[in-house]
């Protein structure tokens, strides 16, 4: 049985693939494939090295090419997809990234979610509301218009009650009002420590309540 086991846990474990992809072939075996499977259809004509002007420290006159746009069906860049080598980082494609931003944002008014990724490893930045994080992988088309449309319809946290009816207790709205400043402050993650049969449930379902009626 031993034996079986160790033949078993081998044949799981993970071999990590060690070869340095260039970013070309970092686009063709990952990326590509990651964003048609999300529903992107790549258009190279527009979605693939789209030019862009204005780029500062660039010593070819401002221009510069998005690695990949990622279009809404009114025209508008929803999303844009910075690729870097499997080997690093992604994270150094970060700033570039932004400024692709700013120049599709000075182009058509409609500021892009960013991602940047080197085939493994992906990050999404809504810069206009939260900072940084990874995520397993590329949003849809749906996604990204819900993310953008969030930006003008939802509320201030602070304009709206938190509803006596689900959470009556002093400390439990001071708990909500709380979060909802950190969320203000484009804060993602919050702890809340409240004593065993303080309205834990009562308090979370509060916050809830209040996201929803504020379009967050």
């Amino acid at each position: 049985l031993r034996a079986e086991f160790a033949l078993a846990k081998a044949a799981n474990q993970a071999i990590p693939d060690t070869h340095d992809y260039r970013e070309d072939e970092t686009r063709d075996l990952f990326i590509d494939v990651l964003l048609r499977e999300a529903g992107w259809t790549l258009s190279e004509a527009r979605d693939v090295e789209f030019p862009v002007t204005g780029m500062p420290n660039n010593s070819d006159g401002g221009k510069g090419f998005v690695d990949y746009v990622l279009w809404g069906d009114n025209g508008l860049p929803l999303g844009l997809v910075e690729a870097k080598r499997t080997r690093k980082s992604p994270i150094a494609g970060q700033q570039q990234a932004k400024l692709y931003a700013d120049r599709l944002e000075a182009a058509y008014g409609q500021r892009p979610i960013i991602f940047y990724t080197n085939g493994y490893e992906h990050h999404i930045w809504d810069d206009a509301s939260y900072p940084p994080r990874r995520v397993d992988g590329f949003y849809t088309r749906d996604q990204l218009e819900l993310l953008i449309q969030r930006r003008s319809t939802r509320k201030s946290l602070a304009s709206l009650e938190v509803r006596p009816a689900i959470a009556d207790r002093y400390y439990q709205q001071r708990a909500v009002r709380k979060v909802g400043e950190a969320f203000e402050k484009k804060e993602r993650r919050v702890l809340l420590v409240m004593a065993t049969g303080s309205g834990k449930t009562r308090t979370v379902i509060a916050l809830a309540d209040l996201l929803i009626r504020a379009n967050w």
